[in-house]
């Protein structure tokens, strides 16, 4: 009987040690992903930024039609939702440079919706 005991209770002590072992390596990979998905949003926020300092930087020598100019720009659009386009934003500025205004403050306001919520889901996420 006192085998029985001793292989069980080793038995158990390896499910235990192997439980541990992958919850380390869920922990890690989590926390991996966490990382991922704060990095991502963060970089969706950049690229907003950029976006609307090209904008705003337009009439003062920046080049529209360069390629890597319209990269970011379009880019910025498809990160912008359609709820915080300079277009059809919820600022809608007039005057001399109220596009300007608009592409500004829209972007400016998804890229913290971004941040913010990349902060979230990192949260969430991580373990």
């Amino acid at each position: 009987m006192a085998e029985d005991t001793e292989s069980g209770s080793t038995t158990a002590t390896a499910s235990g040690s192997v439980r541990a072992r992958m919850g380390k390596q869920v922990t890690r990979a989590r926390s991996r992903l966490a990382k991922v998905l704060w990095l991502l949003c963060a970089f969706a926020a950049l690229v907003l930024a950029v976006g609307a300092l090209l904008v705003a930087l337009q009439g003062s020598g920046t080049n529209p039609d360069n390629a890597l100019y319209q990269l970011v720009v379009d880019t910025a659009e498809r990160l912008d939702f359609g709820v915080f386009s300079p277009s059809n934003g919820l600022f809608d500025f007039t005057g001399k440079d109220g596009d300007t205004l608009d592409v500004l403050s829209n972007w400016a306001l998804a890229a913290i919706v971004w941040l913010i919520a990349g902060r979230i889901l990192e949260r969430v996420v991580r373990p």
